[in-house]
């Protein structure tokens, strides 16, 4: 009886044993992922930044759309308002 008994615990032990070795094994494979994950996100953001770039923006608006920059920057309303350029509040008075 005592042979079964530890016979029993010594299965038991090998199974967990085997079963903690397995989700080990689990565990560096997601820390693989997740930081190949963090590696890929920053690329992304690296290429994001450089998407985003004013330079690069400005250019492309020039080269596709014939945009160019103002010669002045342009007024905000209220500006417009004080300084008397708004034709519809000069036309009311």
């Amino acid at each position: 009886m005592l042979l079964m008994v530890a016979s029993v615990l010594a299965v038991l032990y090998i199974s967990n044993a085997i079963a903690v070795d397995d989700l080990l094994t689990d565990i560096a494979s997601l820390e693989h992922d997740r930081d190949q994950a963090r590696s890929d996100n920053e690329k992304l953001r690296a290429e994001l930044l450089k998407l985003m770039a004013v330079d690069r923006i400005t250019s492309l608006a020039s080269a596709r759309f014939g945009m160019t920059q103002p010669a002045q920057p342009p007024l905000m309303i209220g500006e417009m308002v004080k300084s008397g350029t708004d034709t519809a509040a000069a036309a009311a008075r």
